[in-house]
């Protein structure tokens, strides 16, 4: 059920319980969970205090897959332009065209043809999704 409300509402739903956990568990959590561009709302940070660590771990198992899952993690994606825009931008127009012409004629020919190009290093981004309780 949270994957639907992650997904549509970027909302879980989640129950408080009977324990006192460590910060140390939360901080890594919330870390982790950084790391794919979300954080949570104080409100799921308390209730997620009165978990235990079996607890925890099976809710960090669970909201990692379903984010991985999100961000498209099970997709294979090789873009054709892999240090875009900035490539694009400095491409001769003949380049773009070939590129383009070869791409569809594979995709007719049931073959993904797509040129070579090195991907550049790139900075990370650090917009964060805040996650709310439902």
């Amino acid at each position: 059920m949270n994957n639907i409300f992650l997904r549509r509402k970027k909302k879980i739903i989640i129950q408080r319980k009977n324990n006192q956990l460590e910060d140390v568990y939360i901080s890594t959590l919330l870390k982790n969970v950084e790391n794919l561009g979300y954080t949570f709302s104080a409100e799921i940070i308390e209730i997620l205090r009165t978990y235990s660590v079996d607890e925890i771990e099976e809710f960090y198992r669970e909201i990692i897959g379903n984010l991985k899952q999100l961000l498209g993690d099970h997709v294979s994606f090789k873009p054709m332009y892999p240090n875009f825009p900035r490539q694009v931008m400095e491409a001769k127009e003949s380049e773009l065209y070939l590129n383009a012409w070869l791409h569809y004629f594979g995709d007719w020919l049931g073959i993904r043809i797509l040129p070579q190009y090195l991907k550049e290093p790139r900075p990370d981004l650090h917009s964060l999704f805040c996650i709310h309780i439902f």
